[in-house]
């Protein structure tokens, strides 16, 4: 059973807040984007695959591939802020739909050692959504965790990204990749289809989690159903989890 809570945040917030709870729906075609970056490295090859099965079907979908980088290749400096010396305006916020498959903590995404600059992608170094991503999925372990999951929600997030979508407990390797692209092209919402995938491929025990605000909590991906007006810096973030 899915279940749902409120994030509390730790920032102090000022000023007016407007929650805009109509959905946009998207009459006309739009032909977004996407990147992936994934670490295969140390036997974990399922990654690579998980990766490449999902660009191969956004792809046919019509999704403008932007970038696909693997181990030494998958830099966190494409994750971070450009104001904290990262360069994800070329990158990770150079697209509406981010997907990294690779290993994780509550402090961050975690990238082949010395790959370049550091090996951790942390809450500290990003700022998605202020300028294009809308959606991150990051199949790696206890990202959402209880610990840090207010930084993730208000220092990482809530600066215009819809939705993010990983776990808070262990995750095992697999090729969530190829379901969760299928469940969003078939006309899931992006939460439902996060979910689902979690369910198929993953033993007993396991916790996936989203991160969003209200009125993006029912987002499908572009041109395969409604997404909601774009957050704000102020608006609240929700989380939802489900266990298997």
């Amino acid at each position: 059973m899915m279940e749902v809570g409120i994030i509390k945040s730790y920032v102090i917030l000022t000023g007016l807040l407007i929650l805009v709870l109509a959905n946009i729906n998207i009459g006309l075609a739009y032909w977004p984007s996407f990147g992936v970056e994934y670490d295969s490295t140390n036997g974990l090859g399922v990654n690579r695959d998980s990766a490449t099965s999902f660009a191969d079907r956004m792809v046919a979908d019509g999704w403008d591939k932007k970038f696909f980088w693997g181990d030494s290749n998958a830099w966190e400096n494409d994750f971070k802020d450009v104001s904290k010396g990262g360069w994800d305006n070329s990158y990770a916020d150079n697209v509406d739909m981010l997907f990294w498959e690779g290993h994780g903590s509550p402090d961050g995404l975690y990238f082949p050692a010395g790959t370049h600059n550091d090996d951790t992608a942390t809450y500290d170094d990003a700022i998605w959504g202020n300028l294009d991503l809308e959606w991150v999925f990051a199949h790696s372990c206890s990202v959402l965790a209880d610990s840090h999951l207010s930084d993730w929600a208000y220092t990482a997030c809530a600066n215009g990204l819809h939705m993010f979508c990983s776990h808070a407990t262990t995750v095992y390797a697999c090729n969530a990749g190829d379901k969760l692209a299928q469940y969003l092209l078939s006309g899931m919402s992006i939460k439902d289809a996060w979910f689902k995938q979690h369910l198929d491929l993953q033993p007993s025990g396991v916790t996936a989690k989203v991160i969003c605000t209200q009125s993006t909590a029912n987002d499908h991906i572009w041109n395969h159903g409604s997404v909601g007006p774009w957050p704000v810096p102020g608006d609240t973030w929700w989380q939802y989890w489900i266990t298997k």
